[in-house]
């Protein structure tokens, strides 16, 4: 069971002022306060766990991210930046006096170079997305980064990837696949040594969150 943090009740208290001054931050819409829409935002694919944020604020351009975390640093007011939500280990789960930071906005492909082997592109962009425009121009081997699972891989946003390494246990579910698949037995030291890692891992946690 993890324990999630005790809210900071002043914060609670200014969540108005919090909210009008993101709001002068980013275009109209781009800050959600109203309780239906902030639940999609209260948890990740680890659903067990949720905490409904301060406030979310969706910025498009590298200026605003800028100005939010400026304003952020001055009210004294935690910031959680989230991808697509489909972490399995928690690290978008949102503290309720905490602005969560969503960069689905950061849409675009900048550059796809074929000759390299390179994407360019900005942080919200989905593996899928990516997998469509190299497919698009001809070559047809797409790009997921971890394929534990298909379609929650390609939901993933780079942002996300990049911050939760596609988590250890994508990584230790993709070894033990591909011994089955490929009969590789030199791999097997690998996926054994991560087993045992995140047992101690999670055994560590336990014992710390239990006392």
């Amino acid at each position: 069971m993890i324990c999630l943090p005790t809210p900071d009740a002043a914060i609670i208290e200014r969540r108005t002022d919090i909210v009008r001054g993101l709001r002068e931050l980013v275009r109209a819409g781009n800050v959600i306060e109203d309780d239906t829409r902030l639940a999609a935002y209260e948890t990740d694919a680890l659903t067990a766990y949720r905490q409904r944020p301060l406030a979310v604020v969706l910025p498009e351009t590298t200026a605003e991210v800028a100005a939010i975390l400026a304003f952020a640093h001055r009210e004294n007011v935690k910031v959680v930046p989230r991808g697509a939500g489909t972490s399995l280990s928690g690290g978008a789960i949102p503290a309720a006096d905490a602005i969560v930071v969503a960069l689905g906005k950061f849409n675009r492909i900048l550059e796809v170079d074929y000759v390299n082997r390179c994407v360019v592109a900005q942080c919200g962009v989905t593996n899928l997305a990516i997998s469509g425009a190299v497919d698009a121009a001809g070559d047809s081997i797409g790009y997921v980064a971890g394929d534990h699972s298909q379609r929650i891989a390609e939901a993933r946003r780079l942002f996300g990837e990049l911050a939760a390494q596609h988590d250890e246990f994508a990584r230790l579910s993709y070894d033990v696949r591909h011994v089955g698949e490929t009969h590789d037995y030199d791999a097997v030291p690998a996926a054994v040594a991560r087993m045992q890692a995140l047992a101690r891992a999670m055994d560590k946690s336990s014992r710390a969150t239990l006392g």
